[in-house]
């Protein structure tokens, strides 16, 4: 089970594996260590131009827990049947804020994945996961009803993998 100190040390990980990577991209890129509020990571180019990003980090498997699913759409709970359904999307803070997933190996020396994306695009994958999720389900979550665990998965954002342009084109 992860405690609060190996979670911390994967958020860490995560934001100097990110910080790596934007130097190769001849960008200077320094980590807050959660201590600014939305996002990890400030990236600059040689204008002085910079971009805030926020990055969410994964040890070893496949999967990003993203909370409740009510952060993200705007959900109706029957409590007659317990069946829930998306009636649109969430207003959400900071749409154009860059978030960068990165999957982290295991291994030592391991070939780390980056998934970069908006986080506007995180909704649209949030809502087409999750729409799938309650179909396959008649709406209804089997184990607990009022439940609204959200997750993402690799397969889910596979198309964003290496999406450095996006940094980049922000930048200027």
């Amino acid at each position: 089970m992860a405690t609060g100190f190996s979670n911390k040390v994967v958020g860490q990980t995560g934001e100097f594996a990110v910080c790596a990577q934007l130097g190769k991209l001849g960008l200077v890129a320094t980590p807050f260590a959660g201590n600014v509020p939305h996002f990890d990571v400030i990236a600059t180019n040689e204008d002085l131009r910079s971009v805030p990003i926020q990055v969410k980090a994964s040890f070893g498997n496949d999967t990003w827990v993203l909370g409740d699913a009510r952060n993200w759409l705007q959900i109706d709970l029957s409590a007659e049947t317990g069946r829930q359904t998306i009636t649109g999307l969430k207003e959400i803070p900071h749409p154009d804020l860059i978030t960068i997933y990165i999957w982290l190996s295991k291994e030592a020396g391991g070939v780390d994945r980056f998934f970069v994306l908006l986080k506007s695009e995180v909704q649209g994958v949030v809502l087409k996961c999750y729409s799938e999720w309650l179909r396959k389900h008649d709406g209804i979550r089997p184990r607990k009803p009022d439940s609204f665990h959200l997750a993402i998965s690799i397969s889910d954002i596979v198309a964003f993998e290496n999406n450095w342009t996006l940094v980049l084109e922000a930048l200027g």
